[in-house]
């Protein structure tokens, strides 16, 4: 609906769709998928659950309602206002992926300008690196050495087949989740 799919829903606009989502969480899931005729085109698909954003304004409702009613009881009651216009602000921004997609491309550029070079942007980070990894022969702390051309992934993001809901990111198929403490070693 987001992108504009018809009967098909997002058959009309990916080839390949999963229905199975990869990952899941509170206000999104992610499918794989192939852009509609773009064979090889994996991405990753974020999409928000259907009637999240009007199930959460029916919620700050009544928050903003209990918060109004707690003022009134004295102030060692509290006044829970302050509290409940913060965590909706942030939750607001959670919900646009629009804002997600830019803070993406503004990640891409930082690495790419700060860190090293970025496998997967714009073409950039060819294969003529002259070392093989671990060729370091010296004994520099690896805090000391500069980063190894495309030793880091930053998706792009498909801003054709982006919106507030729906977030489209290259996919990497052979990525792995920071917290596994053994591939990282």
């Amino acid at each position: 609906e987001e992108l504009g799919g018809g009967e098909k829903g997002a058959h009309d606009i990916f080839d390949d769709f999963s229905e199975t989502p990869i990952a899941a969480a509170s206000l999104a899931q992610v499918h794989v998928a192939e852009i509609k005729g773009k064979p090889g085109s994996a991405v990753a698909v974020k999409v928000q659950h259907y009637g999240l954003r009007e199930q959460m304004a029916a919620d700050f409702g009544v928050l903003e309602t209990m918060g109004s009613q707690v003022e009134p009881l004295g102030p060692e009651a509290g006044n829970l206002t302050w509290l409940v216009r913060d965590v909706r602000a942030a939750i607001e921004r959670e919900l646009d992926f629009e804002g997600e997609a830019k803070n993406a491309d503004k990640t891409r550029q930082i690495v790419r300008t700060h860190i090293c070079e970025v496998e997967g942007l714009d073409g950039d980070g060819g294969d003529d690196d002259d070392e093989e990894p671990g060729d370091n022969k010296t004994a520099t702390p690896a805090s000391e050495r500069p980063m190894p051309k495309n030793s880091v992934y930053v998706p792009k993001v498909r801003w054709s087949h982006t919106r507030k809901r729906v977030l489209t990111l290259d996919f990497a198929r052979d990525a792995f989740r920071v917290t596994d403490v053994t591939l990282l070693k």
